[in-house]
């Protein structure tokens, strides 16, 4: 390994404001992954790279694909990366759009709960919470109408999968400390 800080010619040049503005309000693990799309591009002269999740997790150090897509969704929706199909399925091609930060009045983490839960963002987390859990609740394994609920608000809108859990209506309630719904 080289030492990092010794002057060399091979740098990957990047602006200021990522590491004033954008590093501070992404989670830990998207941006390590915002740093290697930017190593891949800006590294690399190049516009956009095709880049799949094992590239991503070998230089990243995560090892979990859940965690890798959630932070590529969340660099998407912030506005930060865009990402389209690949040649295979295994590839996605993905390129910086640093121009446009998401926008102060888009913040899922500050908006109202009740209007947090309407948005396309909820709905995808949610489908994919009820699909992992194979759409039985997690505690009872029932099925019926099902809720997902937050096991932590400290993520709000950039949820990891353990942040959320799916119950049934009766579990739901006795979570919340409430009788069972009649």
């Amino acid at each position: 390994m080289t030492k990092p800080f010794a002057p060399t010619t091979n740098y990957t040049k990047i602006d200021n404001s990522l590491l004033d503005e954008i590093m501070p309000t992404l989670k830990p693990t998207h941006w390590q992954v915002l740093c290697f799309i930017v190593r891949k591009t800006k590294g690399w002269q190049k516009e956009e790279d095709a880049i799949s999740y094992s590239q991503i997790m070998d230089g990243t150090g995560i090892s979990s694909k859940s965690t890798v897509s959630s932070a590529l969704s969340n660099l998407v929706e912030s506005g930060y990366i865009t990402v389209r199909n690949g040649k295979d399925d295994q590839t996605n091609l993905i390129k910086l759009n640093l121009i446009k930060p998401a926008s102060a009045t888009d913040k899922k983490e500050t908006m109202p709960y009740t209007e947090y839960l309407k948005t396309e963002h909820w709905s995808k987390v949610r489908k994919a919470s009820l699909q992992r859990a194979r759409y039985k609740c997690q505690l009872c394994k029932g099925g019926g109408e099902l809720h997902v609920h937050h096991n932590t608000y400290e993520n709000r809108g950039h949820e990891e999968d353990s942040d959320v859990i799916v119950l049934c209506r009766s579990c739901h309630a006795q979570f919340h400390g409430k009788d069972k719904p009649q």
